[in-house]
């Protein structure tokens, strides 16, 4: 089970507030930032990793690396809608791996200044030989 762990980061701050099974067991750190425009959609990076990154601008693409240990990426679109997921797992031979249709997210909010919702796969993922799944509610600052 993930416990309740606040990270700061300049003007950033998460707060993971449920449970991510398998991928990233143990994960306590995440950051939103501004992705990449995808189809001409601006987007929102999600950052969720075992060890804390507050103030690395790069957190996204070095935890794809292992620099922080195993790591979820998700890109979603501003409607909370998921574009990309990266996986990266210590147990996983293949690392990173990319999902984008594996995780789903539901209850999204966008309001406040926070964003919150639940990211899910439809029970266990597989790509590449690897498996993981993903059950987990998340609350932060907009990027």
């Amino acid at each position: 089970m993930v416990n309740e762990k606040e990270q700061r980061g300049g003007n950033e701050m998460g707060k993971i507030v449920s449970t991510l099974v398998v991928v990233v067991a143990g994960a306590t750190q995440l950051i939103a930032g501004k992705g990449t425009p995808l189809r001409g959609q601006d987007t929102i990076k999600l950052v969720f990793t075992e060890k804390d990154h507050p103030k690395d601008e790069k957190a996204d693409l070095k935890a794809l690396f292992g620099d922080y240990g195993s790591a979820l990426v998700i890109g979603i679109q501003l409607d909370g809608k998921v574009v990309t997921c990266d996986v990266r797992h210590e147990a996983h031979k293949q690392k990173p791996i990319s999902s984008p249709t594996s995780v789903k997210m539901s209850d999204f909010k966008n309001e406040n200044g926070q964003l919150s919702g639940k990211l899910t796969t439809d029970e266990k993922a597989e790509a590449f030989g690897e498996t993981w799944e993903v059950n987990l509610t998340f609350r932060t600052k907009v990027p």
